[in-house]
């Protein structure tokens, strides 16, 4: 930024200059100007031919050398001023600058660049230039000498971009084609010990030679303590490593730092156009690098007196509603508050263009939309990352009151956006204010079959959560039009078998939450007649494509069945429910108090008839590959108190099946034992701290007696 800042000011100032981008992995030096041409020259700029273009040629004429010929066809290439001019684009050529005042640049390179395997890409031929060679084999010092000269003759001043370092393209920058080097950092330790070892490696390849100047950025807390430090730490490297002398080092550090003001442009942007002011000298930002200019370049210049037509013109052309995507999607990369701040105000922006009457194109409007996307997404507080959710729903309800057809799928995908925030961090109002709206976007047009299941999905969230909040009238209109939709769908011969499988899950889904509903109205007759009905949903659209949807339905409808009938049905009933829940939420972790509630139901069984106890324990301790064990004992091992209820019921199964050794309770002691042994140290680790504890050594024997019955 303080180049292209420290370029614009000079050809203000009527010198003819010249800028370079040598930062070749990291191109993007052009950013900085876009405002002074309109888009299309803009495009031609970033296109143009430039540094790696240069390289690759001289390659390639170097390529050719064979004979005395070849080197005198080399000379003449030198000399021809053209080869250099070739590549220069002028980004004042519609600026009226006084003098001979002119702004040139010479880019990283094109798109795709000539190289002597082909055409390739600039990333390609970026990578596959071997730099060692083109300073040591192909005579690379003579052309960055040549290039040098034509640049010093033709302009005032010539400003390089360079990477920060020595090796490769930061070491040409740093040794070969500088007559002066500014170093900017930050004022940190890792940045200032390596700028003084670049200046000390700069200083040993050109022997004092060559001017340094140490430059510190983004300087805040300025008269404090901590600048204080930062600052005598800054003077010791740069004199003790960086070969500064005490006033050289004390002179940059006080009359270069830049300080942090809040005009700082996180997009690439010249400071006078950054800036809401229109007098550049009532800018800080401009004002301080008036003051760099005049330092590093030996000038005297004053604050420029800029055209309020130019002013005008550049900040039109920067102006939100006209930005491209492209640059409205660079945000992502700015510090997430001000690019929060700044999207914001461009979707305001956008909003009243379309009051107005005077839309925006609408890949702008998608740009900005997927912008909210990506900048939300660096946000640690939800608060922030839901406002630019908001934002973007704002400017799409703009949108989609003015077009339904175009942009219902870019609202609908919005929506379902901002209904993953608020389920995952809101409260429920919002996540029902949010369906509803889905279901408003999504009815009234003729849906395809996807999009119907989509919306049958929709609602039965919105019935589930009405039943959570004992909104249960509401609650069951909604699973009416949940099934409304099923009806309407599920005989349509064109639907795939998946599409049909999900429709009848759904259906299962709402016999599960309207039975709910019952309980919740105390009339358990009526949830148990609905818990049945949907478990032979489920049952009748074996096999499912969707396994974990099928197994926690038929775990939920059996858990009910076993609980909610006490008194309903006989007790051997509510104990093939139990029997059936387990063996449902086999592969998956259920809590720790739905384990102890089956296994109390299960423990009603008649002694005579052992086999529901012994279809429970296959289900709950035989692992199976599926890490069963290991997600039962995490669940149940979570405090002493469930590990101790955990334990009484083992030591009653136990009880429960020594009398029927004979029906293959060998098998089932082996998986019990392997249980109680993970259990045991999954206790320790967790509630070793309380070893001490009266409550943890009791649990202990207690564990040691249940291992011994099964021993016996």
């Amino acid at each position: 930024m303080a180049l292209a800042n420290v370029a614009f000011l000079a050809a203000l100032s009527g010198k003819k200059v010249l800028i370079m981008d040598w930062d070749l992995e990291a191109p993007g030096l052009h950013h900085y100007f876009r405002g002074l041409v309109d888009v299309s020259e803009f495009k031609a700029v970033k296109e143009k031919a430039g540094v790696l273009d240069m390289l690759w040629r001289w390659k390639s004429e170097v390529a050719k050398l064979h004979s005395e010929k070849d080197i005198s066809n080399l000379e003449a290439y030198l000399s021809d001023k053209g080869s250099f001019e070739s590549h220069v684009s002028n980004l004042s050529k519609n600026i009226k600058l006084p003098k001979e005042g002119r702004l040139d640049l010479i880019g990283a390179g094109s798109l795709t660049i000539a190289t002597r395997d082909g055409e390739l890409s600039y990333e390609a031929a970026l990578s596959a230039f071997d730099w060692n060679s083109f300073i040591s084999d192909e005579f690379g010092s003579i052309f960055i000498e040549q290039l040098k000269s034509w640049a010093i003759h033709e302009y005032d001043f010539v400003l390089v971009d360079s990477r920060t370092g020595l090796a490769d393209i930061a070491g040409i920058c740093t040794m070969y084609l500088p007559d002066l080097v500014a170093m900017f950092f930050v004022l940190n330790r890792q940045n200032i010990e390596g700028t003084a070892k670049v200046a000390a490696a700069i200083r040993k390849h050109r022997r004092d030679l060559i001017p340094i100047r140490a430059i510190p950025t983004r300087v805040l807390k300025l008269g404090t303590s901590e600048e204080s430090d930062a600052k005598a730490l800054v003077v010791d490297q740069l004199v003790k490593v960086g070969g500064f002398s005490l006033e050289a080092a004390n002179a940059d550090i006080n009359k270069l730092a830049l300080p942090q003001t809040d005009g700082v442009p996180f997009i690439e942007t010249l400071a006078m156009f950054a800036s809401g002011v229109t007098d550049p000298k009532l800018d800080v930002l401009t004002l301080t690098y008036v003051g760099l200019t005049n330092q590093l370049l030996g000038l005297s210049l004053p604050v420029p007196n800029v055209e309020q037509e130019l002013m005008a013109t550049v900040r039109r052309r920067l102006r939100p509603q006209k930005a491209t995507p492209e640059y409205i999607e660079a945000l992502k990369e700015a510090e997430p508050t001000r690019a929060m701040n700044e999207i914001i105000g461009f979707i305001d922006g956008a909003i009243e263009a379309e009051i107005d009457e005077t839309p925006i194109d609408d890949s702008h409007i998608r740009a900005l939309v997927h912008a909210c996307e990506l900048i939300s997404s660096r946000f640690d507080d939800v608060e922030s990352e839901y406002l630019l959710t908001e934002k973007a729903l704002e400017l799409l309800r703009v949108k989609y009151g003015r077009s339904h057809d175009v942009w219902r799928n870019d609202l609908v995908n919005e929506l379902k956006r901002g209904l993953d925030l608020v389920q995952t961090y809101f409260g429920q109002d919002e996540g029902l204010s949010i369906l509803e709206e889905l279901d408003d976007v999504l009815s009234g047009v003729e849906l395809s079959s996807n999009l119907k299941i989509e919306r049958i999905g929709y609602r039965l969230k919105s019935a589930r959560m009405l039943e959570e909040a004992e909104r249960l009238d509401a609650a069951k209109r909604t699973i009416g039009q949940v099934r409304a939709l099923i009806a309407s769908l599920i005989d349509i011969d064109s639907l795939a078998m998946d599409q049909k499988s999900s429709l009848i899950l759904s259906d299962a889904e709402a016999f599960l939450i309207l039975g709910d509903v019952y309980l919740k109205e105390r009339m358990p007759q009526k949830a148990i007649v609905e818990f049945e009905a949907g478990l032979y949903r489920v049952k009748l659209a074996e096999p499912h494509p969707n396994k974990h949807d099928a197994h926690r339905l038929k775990f939920d409808f059996n858990f009910n069945l076993a609980t909610c009938s006490e008194g309903l049905v006989p007790t051997e009933v509510r104990v093939m429910y139990a029997v059936d829940a387990a063996e449902a939420g086999r592969g998956f972790q259920f809590a720790s108090f739905r384990f102890q509630t089956l296994i109390d139901i299960v423990l009603l069984t008649e002694k005579t008839n052992p086999t529901p106890i012994f279809r429970f324990c296959t289900a709950v301790f035989f692992d199976q590959g599926r890490g069963q064990r290991s997600a039962l004992v995490s669940t149940v091992s979570r405090s002493i108190n469930s590990s101790k209820s955990f334990l009484d019921r083992i030591e009653l199964l136990v009880l429960f099946l020594e009398p029927n050794a004979n029906i293959g309770l060998g098998e089932i002691s082996v998986n019990l034992l392997q249980t109680l042994d993970l259990f045991e140290r999954t206790v320790e680790r967790r509630h070793s701290a309380t070893a001490k504890a009266n409550s943890y050594k009791l649990l202990m024997k207690q564990l040691e007696k249940v291992k011994s019955l099964l021993d016996s």
